[in-house]
């Protein structure tokens, strides 16, 4: 996002942390308009007579979208900064991005894995307790609420991180753009 707005970088200033920012507001956007959908969908479905949580769906679903557009920001924001100075780095974000799809459970449960030290683990990336939240949100399912604020952790820590490098590139990012 910082490379292909290099014209813009280099003629005026402002705030360059709106262009990472405003990449993941409009997926957000993309995210949004879709789930529209899917509640006209889940709408038709409860009035056939399966049984739906509003409860869980008010309280779960957008806990797991914060933890969801946090965690995207910080790591939007680190790859950016990280991309500006080591251009070479944008060739191995794929590979990243499919690492991190095997690692997050969404067509797999967590329960199973007997080890609960391996489900911790897997909980450090932000997206399992995302996850686990937007499912339990639809889906009658037992959360573990310590593996959740581990998820919820990450995604914090990620974002000030991601944050923090951003702001320390700034100041020269007109120049390598």
């Amino acid at each position: 996002s910082m490379i292909s707005n290099a014209p813009i970088i280099k003629k005026i200033y402002f705030p360059r942390l709106v262009i990472p920012i405003s990449g993941v507001l409009s997926a957000l956007f993309d995210f949004l308009v879709a789930l529209g959908i899917f509640l006209l969908m889940l709408l038709y479905y409860y009035l056939q007579g399966f049984e739906i949580s509003i409860l869980s769906m008010i309280f779960f679903f957008p806990l797991g979208l914060i933890i969801a557009v946090v965690a995207s920001m910080g790591i939007g924001c680190l790859i950016a900064s990280l991309n500006v100075k080591y251009r070479d780095f944008r060739y191995i974000i794929p590979y990243f991005i499919q690492v991190f799809f095997f690692l997050t459970p969404v067509i797999y449960p967590l329960s199973i894995f007997d080890n609960s030290w391996l489900a911790n683990v897997l909980h450090l990336n932000p997206m399992c307790g995302a996850i686990d939240l937007c499912r339990s949100a639809f889906i009658d399912t037992v959360l573990n609420w310590n593996r959740i604020f581990l998820s919820l952790a990450s995604a914090l820590v990620l974002f000030t991180i991601g944050i923090f490098n951003f702001k320390r590139a700034e100041a020269y990012m007109a120049d390598l753009v």
